[in-house]
């Protein structure tokens, strides 16, 4: 079943906890949806919910890669300061 854009906007202006927590309690009337625009409702609000998923698992992802990627510039910096100290040793050595 697809969603009427009339129907869609209106579900997006009322958002969807507000939404669920209607339909959940079967006070639907309450926001002025009619009986057959429930299972309208319904359906949308599994779209969000299935778009907040992939959302959330796109924000993890990123995530995981930032914390990677930091943790290879802490290395590479470790590595940096490694180097110097040794050439700043060498540079010593090598002065006497």
């Amino acid at each position: 079943m697809t969603i009427s854009d009339s129907n869609r906007k209106r579900f997006e202006m009322i958002g969807g906890d507000r939404l669920a927590a209607a339909l959940g309690a079967g006070k639907f009337q309450s926001l002025g949806l009619t009986e057959d625009m429930k299972s309208e409702a319904m359906e949308w609000l599994a779209e969000q919910r299935t778009k907040e998923a992939s959302e959330r698992k796109q924000t993890l992802r990123w995530a995981i890669i930032a914390g990677r990627m930091s943790i290879a510039s802490f290395i590479i910096g470790a590595i940096g300061v490694g180097v110097s100290i040794a050439a700043i040793f060498v540079a010593v050595w090598l002065a006497k």
